[in-house]
């Protein structure tokens, strides 16, 4: 199967990507940088994104008893 030509080629290069090479399909993304943490980094990385998780469960239970409270006030049961 060789190269298809279109009718509206005119022959330009818009990006090169002869310099790109392709990823195996079984790779890590990342995998060559990997980065090694000392034992303060991790806890401090750790916390990060429990504090985060947290964050955004509160905020998900809050919305939630907003909703709660509003549709028994809608219903007449408050």
């Amino acid at each position: 199967m060789g190269k298809r030509q279109y009718d509206d080629d005119d022959g330009r290069t818009v990006a090169d990507m002869s310099s790109v090479e392709r990823r195996s399909i079984v790779s890590m993304p990342f995998h060559d940088q990997t980065q090694q943490f000392d034992r303060k980094e991790r806890r401090a990385v750790i916390r990060g994104a429990l504090g985060a998780s947290l964050l955004i469960g509160v905020v998900y239970l809050a919305v939630f008893a907003i909703v709660i409270v509003l549709l028994l006030f809608l219903w007449g049961a408050l």
